[in-house]
């Protein structure tokens, strides 16, 4: 009698766990549009995670979320026909890059539990410019950019910076680094010191 007590109780037990594991998956599931900081970084947090665990279709469904919608239309809402047409191409290049990154990120953690913050950057004024004539926007274009910290126990840490833009109320990839894609390869510019 005691035997399958004990049996009942251990089979119990792993039910309410598996129905724990359930609704804190389908929780994660709903996660608040990254329209700041915080929500960039727990949004960016749950792709890697998803990745490190075997979900690429969550990682990818996630990362897909931050891609511009209608990136063509919107760019040639922003850079005219023709232009917004070729950026377009570079653009399609430049994601598929990010979601690549992001990818390498989780999967040099391994199973090990990582640890993703991010900070605002801000931009250098005078010291950096395209090399090349960048295309000019119709209108000014509010780009963020934020450097990733990403740590994990016993490793190297992870550093690079990425740009986004907010379209529709959420935050939308827009370049590697701390401009966008359209500004084209930087120059810096060197002070001399005094």
């Amino acid at each position: 009698m005691r035997k399958y007590l004990a049996i009942n109780l251990l089979i119990l037990a792993l039910l309410l766990q598996y129905s724990l594991l359930a609704q804190n998956r389908k929780s994660n599931e709903a996660l608040p549009p990254p329209n700041d900081l915080k929500t960039l970084t727990q949004y960016l947090s749950a792709a890697i995670s998803s990745y490190q665990h075997g979900d690429v279709e969550r990682f990818e469904r996630l990362v897909d979320d931050l891609k511009l919608p209608n990136s063509e239309g919107w760019l040639q809402f922003q850079f005219g026909q023709e232009e917004g047409a070729e950026l377009h191409v570079q653009y399609d290049r430049v994601f598929d890059a990010f979601r690549s990154r992001l990818a390498d990120h989780a999967e040099r953690l391994g199973k090990a539990p990582g640890e993703l913050t991010l900070e605002r950057w801000k931009k250098p004024s005078t010291d950096a410019a395209p090399l090349h004539p960048a295309p000019t926007p119709r209108g000014k274009i509010a780009v963020e950019s934020f450097k990733y910290l990403l740590t994990a126990s016993g490793q190297d840490r992870s550093e690079w910076m990425d740009s986004f833009v907010l379209v529709d109320g959420h935050f939308r990839f827009v370049g590697q680094g701390a401009f966008p894609f359209w500004s084209g390869p930087l120059a810096i510019r060197m002070r001399k010191a005094p």
